[in-house]
Order: structure tokens, then C-alpha cells, then sequence
């Protein structure tokens, strides 16, 4: 009988530490099921100390099982709890204070179905790592009306054959980072229990905020309890506080890793619960830790930055650092602390200080060191140009001609398009655009959205280049497309149809850099090329010889042209690498304004 007890503990030894590889495919066990319990918490005197009242001690309460989690049921009135837990022989934890959930502040908005299930009187759960006994001290209570939750997610106290059958049977391992998208660890990979799962989620028509969180349940865990801690939050959300689901959309560990929250689709505007009021057209973020008490690692502070702004770009949000939003009487930020929309501490002090860097973080994370196509415009109508940048499907605009983050960031076409901007109905607002293939898209405003109108003109083939200006003094930009071998097609009229003009100037295919603009001050867009550091510009919209030869810049810059002191009439400039050159006229020289964008 001994032999055989020796053999069956080796060959369990050998399984846990040996997973079968099938070729091409990496394997993992499947995670351990979750094992909760509630126990009531006796009072002091229930244990035999003899001693009742402000004096008494708090009792030991051995636990029903070893836990990770632990969290309180409380009755009305109490407003917060003391708790610390232990191993067996091993030191007790600091004390911890836990918050208690707010009807209103935490959770499911109000009136919905999911907030008439809710639980009253819960409070926040704290991860004990592994413990199997707790104090507990609450002011306010009688005995017999608290009750402790524990929750074992990895495993503490599962059967050794359990654990054998999970290691025999292991799974795919999680796949690797989609492209345009943080690396997630999906609901299925940290082993979700979907039988918690109450009702389908509701999904809301847009996603217009954010809401940053933090779980406020301990900063002392390894990269291996991130699964775990996950799971143990998604059984606390459905089975203590009796949401629907995990109210979180996204979560993230101290260790940077990513996690799928509630379901329903990462790419859908999936309503949470957790920003009661604030969860319909929110996306709910929580980084696992207590940000009161530490500073947010740097690796889970990047990840929530590179979601945020994954998230945002995928329901095309305005990134602009300054952007704004209005819920319920209140005017926020669209990335805001869970404090800016409820009365709570959180997201914690040191990360709710860091949203500021967050949010221009956020706002910059797609524009590249170098690269990416210079535009300029008059992006709010005060009569000055500033500069702009298009990359991989985003404009950067910035509100003056100094450094600094761009003050609106508005996805809008797709890589690989090539931007313009001109004002389109006339309103003198600068409006974006692009050009695909022969297609031309254009926005009249600076906000994600449609195209107010789509046509086709030209074929852009490869070595065109789309233009834009006023060639008839209308007041309206119209288009036009220049050709490789130096044709002129230009069109007054936003639509489809012929050009009204077509001449022969420069050579695109050459090496000329074909250039707009005002240049006599009189209303009317006419053309120029740029050969090098020679601009050559004519004052009318046809073949011949230029009527301005001037010298400015180097060669390898990206000549641009505008406004710049709001005098009505267009000058000259240059990109070089990240920083902007503006000459006030059009004259040989240098630039009276110089800055980095």
C-alpha cells in the first residue's frame, strides 16, 4: 500500500512539471477552477477572550480553505473594514482598509435591470496571495451580521487528481498580439467561468470616453497571479456584488499584461459596470493595484496607454488631449479618473496624477519620430495657418505655430491615403481629407466621422500628387491632380466631372515638388514648383514662365505654404525632420519662426 502511494505522488511530481508538446503548437494546462466560500465572522467574544466592546480583539477566523481573495458583506451604515490574513506559520499581513461599494458611484447605471440585482453593502475584495485564516475588524457591527468571502483562484486547495487531469489534458497557449492592437490576454485565457455570466451585455451606439480605474486590491503580486487575480475579480463582480458580469471592458496587471474584461467583443462598445451613470458609451479600464498607496509600475502604465489609445482609435474618438465630453451635468475630460465622474479616490492619487501625460501620450502614440505627411490649415477659423501632420490614418493638428501637443488628433482615412485639407464649403475653417486611388473623401470639420462628400476625380497614379486651392476666387477650395510629367488638372467644383483647367508647368517626375497658394494676396490659389532650394511661383493658372524665383531652404525638405501672422496673404515654409520652418513672406532668407512639431 505505501509503494503504491510513493509511485502514484511521483508520477503526479512528474506530470506537474512535464506538459506534452505537440509539434508547431505550444501547450499550457488549464487554469484551475475557482473555489469560494462564505463564512460568518464571529464576534470577540464568541471565541473565548471574555473581553466585548471597543476593547475587544479581533478573533482569528480560520478560513473553510486556503484563499487568494477576501472580501466582506457588511450591514447598512457600515462605512468601512479592517482586515488582515496569514499562511499558517507564516507572519500576518499589514493591516488593509476596505472601501465599500456606493450605490450610484460603483457598478451598473442606475435603473438598469443590473443594478436592481446588485448587492448592497459590499465592500472592495483585497488579494492575499495564499492565506487560510483573517482578522477582521468592523465599527458598527453586530455580531453574526458580517460575513467574509474567500476566493481560491489558483488552485490552493484543488484535489491533487484535479490537478493531475489539467496537467494531462493541457491547452493551446494564447496567441500571439493581433496586428493594430495591444497583445490581450482573452476571457478564455484566463479562464473565464461564462456559467457566471447573467444576461448578454448591452452595447451601447459609440464609445465617446474613458473612464481609468484601479482595483484598489493590494500591489503584492507575482506576473504569475495576473490570470488568477483576473478571475478572482470576475467571481467577486457576479456572485458578491451580483453584477451581470466583470464590470471592467480591459484590465491590466502591474506586469503590463493586458486582459479582456466584460464580454460581448473587444471591438464593440460593450456598457460595463463600473462608473454607475457613466457606463453607457464609456470604456472601462482598471490597472490591478492600489494607486493610492504606490506609484503605477512602468510597464502596466504603457500598457494603458497603448490601449487606451487602441481603443480610441478603433471607435475613431477624437484623441485631443483637451478634448472635453458632458454627462449628467458634468464637463470632463474624455480620458477621466473614475474621481472626475463620482465621489471616490480612485483611480488612486499617483495615477490620477499622471492622466495629464496620459492623455498627451495617448494623443501622440500613433505620430511617428519622422515620417508622416505635413499639412497646413486654418483648423479654427482665427484667419492664422498652423501646422499639422498626417500619419497611418490620423491627423495631428496643432492650434499655433510653437511646440507642443497637437490640440486635436482626428482619425480619418486609413494608411496608405494621401491627406489634403482645403475649406469645402467655404466657411473659412480649414476641413480634412484624403485620396485613394482616384477617390476623394472629404470632412468639412476636424472630427472623426463619414466624409461629408465622396467622389472620384483623376486616377493618381502612381507619381501624381492630389492639390487644392481656390482657382476661381469663390471662396471655395477646389481640387485638382498633377501629373507625372508636369499636366495641371485643376477642378473647381467638388464632384466628379472633367477638369475646367488643364496646362503643363514643371516636372513632377523630374524631381519638382508641385505647390499652391496665394502668392499676390488677391484671393486666387495659383501654382508653383519647388526644385530644391528654388521656388518658382506664377500668379496665374497656366503654362509659362514663373513670375517669383525665389531661394529658400535645402535640399530634402518638404516645402509647405500658409498664412502664418494672419495678414491674408500666404507664405512659405519648410519641414525638415520634425521642425518647422516659416518664412512671414515670400522672400529669399531665413525663417522668422522655427519650432519642433
Amino acid at each position: 500500500m505505501l509503494l503504491g502511494r510513493i509511485t502514484f505522488l511521483l508520477v503526479a511530481s512528474l506530470v506537474l512539471t512535464v506538459v506534452p508538446v505537440v509539434p508547431g503548437m505550444a501547450l499550457e494546462p488549464e487554469p484551475p477552477e475557482v473555489r469560494a466560500a462564505d463564512q460568518a465572522v464571529p464576534a470577540a467574544d464568541e471565541v473565548g477572550d471574555g473581553v466585548s466592546g471597543a476593547e475587544a480583539p479581533a478573533p482569528v477566523v480560520e478560513a473553510e480553505h486556503p484563499f487568494n481573495m477576501i472580501g466582506f458583506k457588511l450591514p447598512e451604515g457600515v462605512e468601512g473594514v479592517m482586515v488582515r490574513t496569514a499562511l499558517a506559520g507564516g507572519e500576518w499581513s499589514p493591516w488593509s482598509r476596505l472601501e465599500v461599494d456606493v450605490e450610484g458611484l460603483d457598478g451598473p447605471d442606475p435603473d438598469s435591470e443590473e443594478a436592481r440585482q446588485a448587492t448592497p453593502n459590499v465592500t472592495a475584495p483585497l488579494w492575499a496571495g495564499e492565506a487560510d485564516r483573517f482578522q477582521v475588524r468592523v465599527d458598527g457591527a453586530a455580531p453574526g451580521e458580517v460575513t467574509a468571502t474567500i476566493v481560491d483562484a489558483t488552485g490552493l486547495s484543488e484535489p491533487i487528481t484535479k490537478r493531475i487531469v489539467r496537467h494531462l489534458m493541457p491547452r493551446q497557449a494564447p496567441a500571439e498580439a493581433r496586428v493594430g492592437r495591444p497583445d490581450i490576454v482573452t476571457r478564455e485565457e484566463w479562464g473565464a467561468n461564462e456559467g457566471w455570466v447573467k444576461r448578454s451585455p448591452s452595447i451601447a451606439s459609440k464609445i465617446d470616453h474613458v473612464v481609468v480605474h484601479h482595483t484598489a486590491n493590494g500591489n503584492d503580486y507575482s506576473r504569475e497571479d495576473g490570470p488568477a487575480l483576473v478571475r478572482s475579480i470576475h467571481y467577486w463582480h457576479t456572485q458578491a456584488n451580483g453584477w451581470n458580469d466583470i464590470g471592467y471592458n480591459m484590465l491590466v496587471d502591474r506586469y503590463g499584461v493586458v486582459y479582456e474584461g466584460r464580454a460581448g467583443g473587444l471591438d464593440r462598445a460593450v456598457v460595463g459596470a463600473h462608473a454607475a451613470g457613466f457606463n453607457t458609451g464609456s470604456f472601462g479600464i482598471s490597472v490591478i493595484g492600489n494607486f493610492d498607496q504606490a506609484d503605477i509600475p512602468n510597464e502596466a502604465y504603457a500598457s494603458l496607454v497603448q490601449s487606451i489609445g487602441w481603443k480610441m482609435r478603433l471607435h475613431g474618438m477624437n484623441l485631443s488631449p483637451s478634448r472635453t465630453f458632458t454627462k449628467n451635468g458634468k464637463v470632463v475630460n474624455t480620458i477621466s479618473g473614475h474621481r472626475d465622474v463620482g465621489y471616490t479616490a480612485c483611480p488612486g492619487r499617483y495615477l490620477y496624477q499622471r492622466l495629464d501625460t496620459l492623455r498627451g501620450q495617448v494623443a501622440t502614440a500613433g505620430m511617428p519620430a519622422t515620417g508622416g505627411t505635413p499639412v497646413v490649415g486654418d483648423w479654427d477659423g482665427d484667419g492664422v495657418d498652423t501646422p499639422g501632420i498626417y500619419a497611418k490614418g490620423t491627423f495631428y493638428l496643432r492650434n499655433s505655430n510653437t511646440a507642443g501637443y497637437p490640440e486635436f488628433v482626428v482619425p480619418f482615412g486609413a494608411e496608405g491615403d494621401r491627406p489634403i485639407v482645403g475649406d469645402w464649403n467655404g466657411n473659412g475653417v480649414t476641413g480634412i481629407g484624403v485620396v485613394r486611388g482616384g477617390t476623394w473623401m472629404l470632412r468639412d470639420t476636424i472630427t472623426p466621422g463619414p466624409p461629408n462628400r465622396e467622389f472620384v476625380f483623376g486616377r493618381v497614379l502612381s507619381g501624381d500628387r492630389p492639390i487644392v486651392g481656390d482657382w476661381n476666387k469663390d471662396g471655395t477650395d477646389g481640387i485638382g491632380i498633377v501629373r507625372s510629367g508636369g499636366e495641371w488638372h485643376l477642378r473647381h467644383r467638388l464632384t466628379a466631372g472633367y477638369a475646367d483647367l488643364v496646362f503643363v508647368y514643371g516636372r513632377v517626375a523630374g524631381g519638382d515638388f508641385p505647390m499652391t497658394g496665394d502668392w499676390s494676396g488677391n484671393g486666387r490659389t495659383t501654382v508653383g514648383i519647388v526644385r530644391g532650394p528654388d521656388w518658382m511661383l506664377k500668379n496665374g493658372n497656366a503654362a509659362g514662365d514663373a513670375e517669383q524665383v525665389i531661394r529658400f531652404g535645402r535640399d530634402g525638405d518638404v516645402p509647405i505654404v500658409g498664412d502664418w501672422n494672419g495678414d491674408g496673404r500666404q507664405a512659405i515654409g519648410v519641414v525638415r525632420g520634425r521642425t518647422w520652418y516659416l518664412n512671414d513672406g515670400i522672400t529669399d532668407g531665413y525663417a522668422q519662426t522655427t519650432f519642433r512639431f
